[in-house]
C-alpha cells in the first residue's frame, strides 16, 4: 500500500474508508524503511486541509480509498500495527471508531458520565 502524498478530489474512483494492508512503496520524503509495515489508514484525513478544526477528507470519498488492490495514503496518516488481529478485523476499526468518536463529541460526553446522566450518549454496536 503506497504511503506517499497522493489523494485528489474526483467524482469517481475507489471507495472504502476502512483499509488495512502492507506498505509496498513510498512517496517522496517518506522513509523507505516503512516498506513492509502492516498498517491502518486514518479514514478522516486531516493533512489535506492543513489540520483545520472540524475539516477533513474522507479516505474513499474525497480521494481513492481501500476497495482496490492497492491504495495510496499520506504517510503521516498511515499507522503501523503489530497485533494478532486479521486484516479483516483491523480494517473494521477506522470507520467504526471515527463514527463513535464523532457521536461522543457531538453528544458532549464528559469524563465520568454514564448513559443515565447523558441519554444522548447511550450507544450500541451493530454487527
Amino acid at each position: 500500500m503506497p504511503a506517499g502524498p497522493a489523494c485528489h478530489s474526483r467524482s469517481r474512483g475507489f471507495r472504502g474508508a476502512d483499509c488495512c494492508g502492507r506498505i509496498v512503496a513510498v512517496g517522496e520524503g517518506v522513509d523507505p524503511a516503512r516498506i513492509g509495515e502492516r498498517v491502518l489508514v486514518r479514514n478522516m484525513l486531516r493533512s489535506y486541509v492543513d489540520y483545520r478544526p472540524f475539516e477533513c477528507w474522507t479516505f474513499g470519498s474525497e480521494c481513492d480509498g481501500g476497495f482496490a488492490q492497492f491504495a495510496k495514503a499520506p504517510s503521516r496518516e498511515t499507522y503501523k500495527v503489530d497485533c494478532d488481529w486479521t486484516d479483516i478485523e483491523l480494517a473494521s476499526v477506522p470507520c467504526a471508531y471515527s463514527t463513535a468518536e464523532g457521536m461522543v463529541h457531538r453528544a458532549q460526553v464528559r469524563s465520568g458520565e454514564r448513559g443515565e446522566s447523558n441519554p444522548s450518549a447511550t450507544m450500541t454496536g451493530g454487527g
